[in-house]
């Protein structure tokens, strides 16, 4: 069964830097101010950020900025989307038209319709195949060497036509595109010399003929005076397209500098911010600012009683503060891409759900679990698979890719066994909480672990009752069920 992602995030176009959980505002000022003082001239912005940073949803906040704060027209183009078409010039050329549609204000929108056709037909041209001009003048029953040998001479001539009409055509192309900017200008009150920026989202997925060819035609037709592009692009796959399409021999990262005039580089976002944001929804947990209080609450004042007083008074919005900590901890020192995150997060948060409402759980153990099914696929895999058999304590950690001690607690928890002394127990994980009182965090997950593993005793031996293995064959059982792993993230040892 596997679950939905989680929903985007709504941005009131108003104020779009408001519930940002990364924070990116400041970015998002110093790039909309870059592009306010290029003026007329052209311009290519290359938006650059590693696979799940959250560039798309900068792209809308920072969207809604230039037009909203600084008047500037943006188009939208997601390349994913278009990259089963044979040409990306009619992508571009459709999406264009499409803002042009939106215009309201009944005077500037009159003529609206001659330039979208404008820019739409003279595209068709622009990417006329040439093998037409070869299939439209073979005599009927065609392909024999003698009937072309005939159709040379018209050959010759169709050939010229539509070299002729494509240079026609180019010129219109760019003429409508200039008619169009003036009409997204007019519609805004632009300020006078300011661009309009194409924005330019998912090419790196594309596949790599079309995204190369997304660039050069970019290059070709729209480099004209008051056009600027902001194009996110990634590390990796746009560089190997260009590999996939010219040649190992070519360098891409090289040959893609001829592209691009500036590049800016977003910065890795914060896990813990994110983790924040993931959580602001959880089962009786409390609304963003009281959340928020909360966890100063358990960060700048938690001890041993403490803990157990909100445990006993308060425990979901206790909850929903320590796995949002935890879960950012755990998910930035595994390195987890945004995009893992949030599926992280949705099969966390269906174990949460699931898991019967009184029953003790530990936040540290099933956020672990929850970001190695997606560091590790292959090790949260053989552990599900091979349940039966090995014993889950001693292996939980032992993936290569998740296989360093996050948090103290963790490994602790490991090596709980049922009737382990109570009092010794108690002592001990004192100690480490004290040990490590500057790592709030840390020392977070020790008052959690002495709670939650004391909440059952044998009082008359004073002795834990706590299964380890019972508890990690539950968490790994419900987390598998809520799961699907893909063919190539199957155990390469079964």
């Amino acid at each position: 069964m596997s679950l939905a992602k989680a929903s985007s995030p709504e941005i009131d176009p108003k104020d779009p830097w408001t519930d940002d959980p990364l924070a990116r505002k400041k970015e998002g000022e110093i790039l909309g101010n870059l592009i306010s003082t290029l003026g007329d001239a052209p311009f290519v912005v290359s938006l650059k950020g590693g696979w799940g940073t959250g560039k798309s949803v900068f792209l809308r906040r920072l969207g809604h900025h230039l037009q909203e704060t600084i008047k500037i027209p943006v188009v939208h183009v997601d390349a994913w989307q278009s990259d089963y078409v044979d040409d990306p010039l009619l992508a571009l050329a459709s999406a264009l038209g499409d803002r042009l549609k939106q215009i309201e204000d009944g005077k500037v929108k009159r003529n609206i319709g001659s330039i979208v056709t404008g820019l739409a037909g003279s595209a068709g041209k622009i990417t006329l195949p040439v093998l037409s001009i070869l299939a439209s003048t073979l005599l009927p029953g065609g392909g024999k060497a003698v009937e072309i040998a005939a159709a040379m001479p018209q050959l010759a001539q169709n050939f010229l036509d539509w070299d002729h009409e494509r240079k026609s055509a180019e010129t219109e192309f760019k003429d409508s595109l200039i008619k169009a900017k003036e009409k997204l200008h007019k519609a805004l009150g632009s300020p006078s010399k300011s661009p309009i920026v194409i924005v330019v989202d998912e090419l790196d997925r594309c596949r790599p003929d079309f995204a190369i060819k997304f660039l050069e035609r970019m290059k070709h037709f729209f480099i004209v005076d008051g056009v600027c592009f902001l194009i996110a692009t990634d590390y990796e796959n746009l560089p190997n397209a260009v590999n996939t399409v010219y040649g190992p021999g070519v360098q891409g990262e090289l040959y893609l500098r001829k592209f691009f005039d500036f590049e800016f580089n977003l910065p890795a976002p914060s896990a813990d911010d994110h983790a924040f944001y993931l959580f602001k929804d959880f089962p009786g947990g409390l609304d963003p600012a009281d959340a928020k209080s909360m966890r100063r609450t358990i960060l700048s004042s938690m001890h041993s009683g403490r803990y157990l007083d909100l445990y006993a008074r308060n425990r979901s919005s206790l909850e929903q503060a320590e796995y949002s900590l935890l879960f950012g901890r755990i998910a930035g020192t595994m390195k987890l891409q945004l995009r893992d995150m949030l599926q992280a997060h949705t099969l966390l948060m269906a174990f949460v759900r699931s898991y019967p409402e009184n029953a003790v759980r530990f936040p540290f153990i099933d956020c672990f679990v929850a970001c190695m099914r997606f560091k590790d696929p292959q090790h949260f895999r053989s552990l599900v698979t091979r349940s039966g058999s090995l014993a889950l304590a001693p292996n939980l950690t032992a993936g290569k890719e998740s296989g360093h001690t996050v948090l103290g607690a963790i490994s602790r928890f490991l090596t709980i066994k049922d009737g382990d002394s109570f009092i010794g127990f108690e002592t001990e994980i004192s100690r480490l909480a004290h040990d490590v009182h500057q790592d709030r965090i840390a020392a977070l997950s020790y008052h959690s672990l002495q709670q939650r593993a004391t909440y059952k005793v044998d009082r008359w031996r004073n002795v834990l009752k706590l299964d380890v293995e019972k508890y990690l064959s539950e968490v790994l059982g419900l987390t598998a069920a809520f799961s699907q792993l893909a063919a190539d993230e199957a155990d390469p040892e079964e």
